[in-house]
């Protein structure tokens, strides 16, 4: 049971893999800017003021995808020369949407966003602000075996699988569930071995190891 309760309330976990990376940092003295670098082959956890979350993500060849709770769009990304972020969507919607950099961190994009609908030039721009959060992607996972050391000194390994069960060694004790990606957060739920509910959020992005 001791062991139980330390594997459900690790905080810090740290998994030996490849991750997405987030290049570069901000500077109080010089204009924080996009580059291809900072989102291109990225997934990020989309959070807007208005609490509107989902995830987001920026692929290679210049397209892109978001998520949310019921809806999915799609569309081309560029960067601008002002070094702004301008997503078109092509698909669920007819509105560009300019974001400019506020901030960085080592696990997220701090942005103000600008949306207008060009078959609507009348209609004001919709401006918020939002942030994108270094997120868990399936890919990072399925079918993989990651170490893990916590925090607490609890040691082993977690074995996710393709069709979205997990299974962990933590010493003398096995743990399996279930397992699932939302909004970015790694949520692994027990059933067999405990009743427990883990969900990880990743807090840095550097490659290997991994902190969550």
């Amino acid at each position: 049971m001791e062991k139980t309760v330390r594997f459900s309330i690790s905080i810090f976990v740290i998994l030996s893999f490849m991750l997405l990376v987030l290049s570069g940092c901000g500077s109080d003295s010089t204009p924080t800017t996009f580059t291809a670098g900072k989102v291109s082959g990225k997934t990020f956890a989309y959070t807007s003021a208005s609490g509107s979350t989902g995830s987001l993500a920026f692929n290679a060849d210049g397209t892109w995808r978001t998520t949310g709770a019921s809806s999915a769009f799609s569309g081309t990304w560029s960067i601008n020369p002002a070094g702004k972020l301008v997503c078109v969507t092509t698909t669920g919607g007819n509105h560009t949407i300019t974001y400019t950099l506020l901030d960085e961190s080592a696990s997220a994009l701090n942005v103000s966003a600008s949306e207008v609908n060009p078959s609507d030039p009348a209609k004001p721009a919709s401006s918020y602000t939002a942030t994108f959060a270094t997120a868990f992607t399936v890919e990072m996972l399925a079918g993989k075996t990651i170490t893990y050391s916590s925090s607490t000194g609890s040691t082993g390994t977690i074995k996710f699988g393709h069709d979205g069960t997990w299974q962990t060694t933590t010493g003398t004790s096995v743990f399996t569930g279930t397992w699932s990606i939302k909004n970015g957060a790694l949520v692994c739920v027990t059933t067999s071995g405990g009743n427990h509910t883990i969900t990880y959020t990743r807090t840095d992005t550097t490659d290997n190891p991994m902190a969550a």
